[in-house]
């Protein structure tokens, strides 16, 4: 059958014609076909279609576009968005293609907005919304913090009075002055100075308005209404090229390049919303705890269900004119992060999105308890990764949880952090009951990824009593318990639990703070200052178990010179773990001046040590445990401690 290929062209991909059928040598033609194994798929004899290399070609460019505006490795700075521009011109497909990928993700909607070529930039007076209540900062002296920079569209008397104000400033080449045509021009967002996420915001944009800063920057002409600012068909054409390409808003991120924020009018973002979502594509959104867009007015953002529409979406509410349009439709995305409600309504609006795969709820200052005998109904069927941080209170993290759904969750990463100090408690009490609660609301046969945190509690507790709910996670692969800083919970004794529970561990992180110890020191407990950290003794059931353990971090504390390092543990020949690689941390420990025999016994419990390191110590510390990684690595010989062929000094398993 006569193929087809494809070739490049000025204007994108086409199709070549159809090559000659080639005459079949006879010899060939007779030579029977090889058989097909049986276990081969038919798929691997399938000829490619011509959408299916399209849409690889497509991956390829687009995979060229992300290194090419990529940082360099291990440099945390900004990407080279400008360095695409030549692709933007080889055709338009390549255009497309380096579009998507300089769009893709996107901090704020003022490159969005900055694309329509009225939009111009304007300074007003700084004015903060809390709950429908305005206030005016207008006493404060820094005028850098008065004024912010505000996307607008400037009606006809704004325009006349800034062609005023400016009548000695050059007219550009339209006739507009210089308050007009702060958007970003067709060519320059095509090619050029696009203005993306990874760019400036204050560079995208030559110049401000010179006009003075007014409260608001508001027409007071009888004839002006903001609410009927509506935008032209050829604008919202122009707008919606790029904002279908949007798949990520995270609004958390704040890069330490654009220290000055641009914000959007109310009145401006509304035009856009009453012809449609702002961002129809998006899969990933992320706001942080003000779910604040960057908009300036009277605004609130949150999800609800518009009767209009009929699906979940994130709406934008005006106080001013209680009018609600959807920013964007949540029917695909796979990724949000947002401040939960005191009430939790938000569970509602998601629990029957069908994409959702990953949740991350944020800082909130109060959840309500509701005394509801009706279970929650069933739903996060996709839901694989749920994320709770800023809730230093264990109860409201149960709520959540109990809230979420009937049947079990099948969560594959459940994570629970405090980036402040955890709530401080009578007793264990409510660490317990959220493990329970995690027991009963999530499938154990599915976990493998666990966080947790405890409450901050002076009083001791076996680490078996408090975890025994968690080791009905069989299947659990990467382990981060957090203590709190409580004196109470053994280190030692929570490394001998997970262990046994959870044999499959790669990585294990314990935190907590060995240091505090003044915090305590009215204590009548002899052995708090022991439990808040871990001992090389409390290594040893690590020698025989979980086999695929790579990464080590607990607070390691060294005997000091008065006290004995414990003998190495005699080596099991040829067993699995010899082979084991490993990379420690022991966060503030210090070997002190005993480098050789902590060596020899870390040796005997990792013998295929990666890497040893104190992350939160300071350079002289470090120095020692480099030494001891060096020393492992170097085998008997340089640890001065007879490891093989004699149980004498060692201890066996």
């Amino acid at each position: 059958m006569p193929s087809s290929s494809l070739t490049a062209s000025p204007g994108g991909l086409s199709l070549a014609a159809p090559s000659a059928a080639r005459p079949i040598d006879n010899h060939v033609a007779q030579t029977p076909r090889r058989a097909v194994p049986s276990h081969a798929t038919a798929l691997a004899f399938t000829p490619s279609s011509a959408a299916t290399r399209v849409a690889s070609i497509y991956e390829i460019v687009r995979e060229i576009c992300r290194i090419l505006i990529a940082p360099p490795r291990f440099y945390y700075g900004r990407p080279y968005p400008g360095l695409l521009c030549s692709l933007t011109r080889v055709s338009r497909f390549v255009s497309d293609v380096a579009l998507d990928v300089l769009w893709e993700k996107q901090t704020s909607l003022a490159p969005l907005f900055q694309t329509i070529p009225r939009v111009a930039r304007r300074l007003v007076k700084w004015r903060r919304y809390y709950d429908g209540w305005e206030f005016l900062d207008s006493d404060e002296p820094d005028s850098e913090i008065v004024k912010r920079k505000v996307l607008k569209i400037p009606c006809r008397h704004q325009l006349d009075y800034d062609r005023e104000s400016e009548s000695g400033n050059a007219v550009d080449d339209d006739g507009a002055g210089a308050g007009i045509g702060d958007g970003v021009s067709h060519e320059k967002a095509c090619n050029d100075d696009i203005p993306v996420e990874g760019a400036p915001v204050e560079d995208v944009c030559d110049s401000d308005s010179n006009s003075e800063a007014s409260d608001d920057d508001r027409c007071l002409e009888d004839d002006c209404d903001p609410d009927e600012l509506e935008l032209t068909d050829a604008e919202y054409e122009r707008f919606t090229h790029y904002a279908r390409r949007i798949r990520v808003l995270d609004a958390q991120r704040r890069e330490p390049w654009r220290s000055r924020k641009i914000f959007v009018d109310n009145a401006l973002l509304f035009a856009a919303l009453r012809r449609g979502p702002i961002l129809p594509r998006v899969r990933s959104i992320r706001l942080h705890k003000e779910m604040d867009l960057l908009i300036h007015g009277c605004h609130i953002v949150d999800i609800d269900t518009p009767s209009l529409v009929g699906y979940s979406a994130l709406v934008v509410r005006d106080f001013e004119s209680f009018h609600a349009s959807p920013l964007c439709p949540l029917t695909h995305v796979r990724d949000m992060t947002l401040p939960p409600d005191p009430e939790l309504d938000v569970l509602a609006h998601l629990r029957h999105l069908p994409l959702l795969e990953q949740l991350h709820f944020g800082p909130v200052r109060w959840i309500y308890e509701v005394e509801d005998s009706c279970p929650p109904p069933a739903g996060f069927y996709a839901l694989r990764s749920l994320s709770i941080s800023g809730i230093p209170r264990l109860e409201h993290v149960q709520i959540i949880l109990s809230r979420m759904s009937s049947k079990p969750l099948r969560l594959r990463s459940f994570s629970h952090r405090n980036t402040r100090e955890m709530a401080t408690s009578a007793d264990h009490t409510s660490a317990c009951d959220l493990f329970r609660e995690l027991r009963a609301r999530l499938d154990v046969d599915y976990l493998e990824q666990l966080t947790v945190s405890t409450a901050c509690c002076m009083l001791h507790e076996p680490a078996g009593l408090l975890l025994k709910d968690l080791c009905a996670f069989p299947n659990v692969r990467v382990a981060n318990i957090r203590l709190a800083h409580s004196p109470g919970i053994d280190v030692d004794e929570v490394l001998d639990v997970i262990t046994s529970a959870w044999p499959g561990l790669e990585k294990i992180f314990i935190r907590n703070n060995p240091n505090e110890s003044f915090r305590y020191g009215h204590l009548d407990d002899p052995e708090s200052g022991t439990r808040r950290h871990g001992s090389l003794a409390g290594l040893v059931p690590l020698a025989l178990r979980c086999p695929r353990l790579s990464v080590l971090s607990v607070p390691l504390r060294i005997p000091t010179e008065s006290q004995a390092i414990p003998r190495p543990l005699e080596p099991i020949a040829a067993h699995a773990f010899a082979a084991r690689q490993v990379r420690v941390d022991v966060r503030k420990g210090d070997a002190g001046y005993r480098v050789d025999e902590v060596a020899a016994y870390v040796a005997s419990v990792f013998p295929s040590l990666l890497s040893i390191s104190a992350c939160d110590a300071g350079s002289d510390v470090m120095n020692r445990w480099k030494k001891v990684e060096q020393k492992v690595k170097h085998g008997p010989e340089e640890t001065g401690v007879m490891l093989q062929g004699s149980s004498h000094g060692a201890v066996a398993l």
